[in-house]
């Protein structure tokens, strides 16, 4: 019988940490539409909730109305940030070979 294969299930923070890149597209996009205000206290309370969660949690902490026609730029400038600057996590390279 073949030896079965490790599954790694991600938490962030495990293979990658997208959360401080992702939260800083969330303020790169909102400064972008004129919002200014929402930083990284504002983000820290949004970790783990799902983007049409994270945009009304936002409202109700800030009073901003996200234009629902810009939905897509929260994922652009996401891609961006990830492509250029997310890294694995220190020690996981080695600890997958």
């Amino acid at each position: 019988m073949a030896r079965p294969r490790p599954i790694i299930f991600d938490c962030d923070g495990v293979l990658v940490d997208s959360e401080p890149l992702a939260a800083r597209a969330y303020e790169r996009v909102y400064e972008k539409h004129g919002m200014p205000g929402v930083n990284t206290s504002v983000i820290a309370q949004c970790i783990g909730m799902k983007q049409s969660d994270i945009i009304a949690r936002i409202k109700d902490l800030t009073g901003h109305q996200f234009p629902a026609a810009a939905d897509g730029d929260i994922w652009a400038e996401t891609k961006v940030l990830f492509s250029q600057e997310l890294k694995p996590t220190p020690g996981i390279t080695a600890f997958l070979e």
